[in-house]
């Protein structure tokens, strides 16, 4: 198996075109450094849109994985919106203060502020956070933040908590939210980004509080965004827009809607402004249209999907354009086509034409630079498989097709994952070149005391599995060919020296290990355009590279083909 390098997480996953794809791609590791041991509790309180038909699981990349929340669907008929609108990570919060004024120096609470007692700490967690009501509004920003601290602390605590506590520490802590920021909002010596602020955690509270099934809450709620469409401030005018196209789609699941037309307008004129296409109307748009879905008004659905795409085609975050994507073609024959040419991927069973053939077809479908860029991410995937050739072919075809693009499109994206391939590909045929490398003794590497032998050349690392997977597959060719005719070098890509001196201590593997002399590992993937791990080059008794990611058992069967007269 492989794993896809950090550095192309958001790229390879919306490229795995489709939902369950990158369990067959797993195939190699992050090639710059290894992964670092997150040991302590994190969560983040933001919600991805709901999973459609081709949503791309992660590959542990990232590569991250939001699960997507449908709880607005289950709230009554005078419930809200879900939360998820203004929790999403480009929502503003309280905490997004320090970049209006900085906290480090803030003086604490004084004698004449009002403060309660702290909120009770249910099950084993600590929540303390008290009530302050100032005149300063620098503390109350400061309250604020450290509101948004007890959220997230309740959150991660939130799995040693029953359900009944959780819900009525929430309560408390979004009611303390919305009393901080009617009253910030209130105070005459507070400036404008202050007022904003304090505006913002009023819109946030209530959301919180009506995703609790605070009825009084979401009346409030959407009373508040409507006022807000009448600010003078053009960002707090679109988060009321944003909350009340939310108690739109609700009003459309409740009955309360009866032309789902409307949402299609609202759904435009959502993301009319460049300036706010994000992760939160993303998540918005998506609700919509799974909504539209599941109530059976297709055409509906597909006339937000496009212009969902239209919106969020040229988007330089990558998540957003392949989410963009994924709801075009969620229901597409030809994406479903692709998805099942490539189930074969890696057996005897695999159809090369069959890929190119749906690789066309998909193209035909959807004639733009989002499709071609997502078939490009293929091309990596397709070759660590073992399948060199027909990542060439596809390679190819994609680089004519490059020139059919409208002519402001810079195909930046799709240009460099074809330039990794092709610098991996330029290497067969091609004598190998290996410089600065040493053992752990610090010997230096000699290609000479390998001529006339066929050489298997590993790039590895020991935090790297399905690196290490292979190792039985390589000490059996070790074992089985003969040593006068055949040779394994490998080549450990680890950055802590350490760490590979404690696994060779222990595995002790019967062929030499080298790595980079200074360590500059950057380099090598560099040289050989190594962007997943591991990596295994054969090379012929001249000395030429003549194949690539060759793994497992073919290691033998194509050893021998190069050992034979």
């Amino acid at each position: 198996m492989v794993v896809p390098s950090q550095s192309r997480i958001v790229r390879l996953s919306a490229i795995a075109l489709g939902c369950g794809l990158v369990c067959l791609w797993t195939t190699g590791c992050d090639l710059t450094v290894a992964p670092k041991q997150d040991t302590t509790e994190k969560t983040q309180a933001s919600v991805e849109s709901p999973a459609s038909n081709n949503t791309i699981a992660s590959t542990g990349l990232g590569v991250s994985a939001d699960s997507a929340s449908s709880e607005s669907n289950n709230l009554a008929d005078n419930s809200t919106p879900s939360t998820a609108l203004l929790l999403s990570p480009d929502a503003p919060s309280a905490s997004d203060s320090s970049k209006a004024s900085s906290l480090d120096d803030l003086p604490t609470a004084q004698a004449d502020e009002t403060v309660t007692p702290s909120l009770p700490s249910p099950a084993s967690k600590q929540i303390t956070v008290q009530e302050v009501k100032s005149d300063d509004p620098v503390l109350m920003v400061r309250h604020l933040g450290d509101l948004d601290r007890a959220i997230e602390d309740l959150l991660l605590a939130s799995k040693r908590m029953d359900e009944k506590a959780i819900k009525e520490t929430a309560a408390s802590l979004a009611r303390m939210k919305l009393a901080a920021g009617q009253h910030l909002a209130s105070l005459s010596a507070a400036n404008p980004e202050q007022v904003k602020l304090g505006t913002k955690a009023q819109l946030i509270a209530l959301s919180h509080l009506s995703g609790l099934k605070d009825v009084q809450a979401a009346k409030q709620l959407a009373q508040f965004a409507t006022r807000l469409l009448t600010s003078d401030d053009t960002e707090l005018r679109h988060q009321g827009q944003v909350v009340l196209f939310g108690f739109k789609i609700q009003e459309l699941q409740n009955g309360l809607l009866s032309d789902p037309d409307e949402l299609i307008a609202l759904a435009t004129d959502l993301v009319s402004d460049p300036k706010y296409r994000g992760r939160l109307e993303m998540t918005s748009l998506a609700h919509a249209i799974e909504v539209l879905h599941q109530m059976g008004y297709a055409p509906q659905a597909t006339a937000v999907e496009q212009s969902v795409f239209s919106a969020f085609a040229d988007q330089a975050d990558a998540g957003l354009r392949n989410e963009a994507w994924n709801q075009l073609t969620r229901n597409s024959q030809s994406l479903q086509n692709l998805m099942n040419s490539l189930q074969g991927l890696g057996t005897d069973q695999f159809d090369v034409g069959a890929v190119m053939s749906a690789a066309r077809g998909l193209l035909m479908d959807f004639p733009n630079a989002v499709t071609l860029e997502m078939i490009a991410g293929l091309v990596t995937n397709i070759e660590y498989s073992g399948q060199v050739a027909l990542s060439s072919d596809l390679s190819s075809w994609i680089d004519s097709e490059i020139q059919r693009l409208p002519s402001g499109y810079s195909a930046t994206t799709i240009r460099a994952a074809l330039a990794e391939h092709r610098q991996r590909m330029g290497w067969i045929g091609r004598e190998l070149v290996l410089n600065d490398l040493q053992d752990m003794s610090g010997a230096e590497l000699d290609l000479k005391r390998y001529e006339g032998k066929v050489l298997l050349v590993d790039f590895w690392a020991t935090w790297c599995p399905p690196c290490l997977k292979e190792i039985p597959h390589i000490r059996n060719a070790h074992e089985t060919l003969p040593s006068k005719d055949f040779a394994v070098l490998s080549i450990n890509m680890d950055q802590d020296a350490q760490q590979l001196s404690k696994f060779l201590a222990k595995n002790s593997p019967a062929w030499p290990t080298y790595r980079p002399a200074q360590g500059d590992t950057q380099s090598l993937t560099q040289q050989f355009g190594i962007t997943l791990f591991p990596l295994t080059m054969l090379v012929d008794r001249q000395g030429r590279v003549v194949n690539l990611h060759v793994r497992g058992e073919n290691i033998i069967t194509q050893a021998k083909k190069l050992l034979s007269p």
